[in-house]
């Protein structure tokens, strides 16, 4: 004989599927970022949008991985082992030219933030001619920046001196302090240890105004095509960095500090940023590469927006952004209010199973075994041995397994 379905069967089975369907299934979608180089000037961003969080509230799970120099940050993103990356227009163009499938959709500094540091015996810059500098890998912005610097500053990259390949910031100011080499160029970290060891800052190339994505967020086109809303919502949650920066800049220091292991003030500033790459800057002569056509600099600024509003509308522009604060207000998500709301109605009607057994009643043995097994797998859940995607899938499974063995 077919048992009949009282109101505390319903009330058990549908009680667990609310309170499953109520825990998420993941914390947001999981992107791989890579980062280039423990510099806080230009890598600063990433790292505030994750640990304050802007990535998480957008939905974006960032799993924030260094590797050394752009062009490796290209080769994750190409090979598909990150998601994102940080990186100037240099290997960004390289790459494209080469025929990779990538394109920057955000950047964070439009210039070349860049310090000649010298050793305190360079006093002019005719003194660096015939002298050797400590260089980063070719394509980087860091080699962009010195051989661009110096030809602006009268003197041939190619020919006036000479460079030797040695890495990072902190590997080309370390080969200065030790008089391995003679100059190099660093961002405003390195300029701050720099004269706090006795070196010498001879131009700032910041002032010569060279139009330049010195640094960015580089992904793949196709990722754009087939999941444009997660290239929306990251870019959002780089404008909302950006306005937390300028306004909490002890807050935004701390976190850089953590990355960096640099302390105090010497983390050092981002200068002007924006969230737009400037196609002026990438068709601009880039010495060693070839120069760009207008048509394939427009070809690779994808995401941009040009103000807040257009974060909702848009996904490709060309210009100087007008960045509007995000808005301060602390009103609930209306997916934390229907979640909350599940939770309430699973409990109540879990509650109303659990009075009912005041009354004596002979229940099926499959209610008594999807009960027992709830509560095992909360056990389970709470001592952290499955996530509560696994878990809303194994209650799920057993509820409907329960319903169709009652039902027979």
């Amino acid at each position: 004989m077919r048992p009949r379905w009282s109101v505390q069967h319903w009330a058990i089975i549908v009680g667990s599927l609310l309170i499953a369907g109520a825990i998420p299934a993941s914390a947001g979608e999981r992107l791989y970022v890579t980062y280039i180089t423990p510099s806080p000037g230009s890598q600063a961003p990433v790292w505030i949008a994750r640990d304050a969080g802007f990535l998480e509230r957008n939905g974006i799970e960032a799993v924030l991985v260094f590797v050394d120099g752009s062009p490796r940050g290209m080769q994750a993103v190409l090979s598909g082992d990150a998601q994102v990356s940080t990186g100037p227009g240099t290997a960004t163009v390289n790459a494209r030219l080469a025929g990779g499938d990538v394109v920057m959709f955000a950047t964070t500094i439009n210039i070349l933030p860049y310090y000649v540091i010298t050793a305190p015996d360079i006093r002019t810059v005719e003194d660096l001619r015939g002298k050797t500098g400590a260089n980063h890998i070719p394509g980087t912005s860091a080699d962009f920046a010195v051989r661009i610097g110096l030809a602006r500053l009268g003197l041939d990259p190619n020919r006036d001196v000479r460079f030797q390949t040695v890495g990072g910031s902190h590997l080309r100011l370390t080969a200065v302090m030790r008089g391995l080499t003679k100059f190099m160029v660093g961002t405003e970290p390195e300029r701050l240890e720099a004269v706090r060891h006795g070196l010498k800052v001879l131009v700032d190339l910041a002032t010569l105004d060279i139009p330049f994505p010195m640094d960015g967020l580089v992904t793949t086109e196709r990722l754009i095509r087939s999941r444009p809303e997660t290239i929306q919502r990251f870019t959002k949650a780089l404008v909302e960095t950006l306005h937390f920066y300028q306004h909490q800049k002890e807050s935004s220091i701390r976190i850089m500090q953590r990355y960096s292991r640099l302390r105090g003030h010497a983390a050092g500033e981002l200068r002007r940023p924006v969230v737009c790459p400037p196609a002026r800057g990438l068709r601009h002569d880039q010495g060693a590469l070839r120069p760009v056509a207008a048509g394939q600099a427009d070809d690779l600024v994808r995401g941009a927006p040009r103000s807040w509003a257009e974060l909702d509308g848009r996904l490709i522009g060309v210009g100087d952004p007008v960045a509007e604060p995000p808005s301060d207000d602390a009103r609930p998500s209306l997916r934390a209010f229907v979640t909350l709301l599940l939770l309430l109605g699973g409990l109540g009607l879990l509650v109303l199973f659990w009075a009912a057994q005041t009354v004596p009643r002979q229940y099926p043995p499959e209610l008594i075994e999807l009960r027992a097994y709830a509560l095992e797998l909360a056990g389970q859940l709470r001592r952290g041995e499955i996530d509560g995607t696994r878990f809303h899938a194994l209650l799920k499974q057993r509820a409907r397994i329960t319903r169709e063995r009652l039902r027979l």
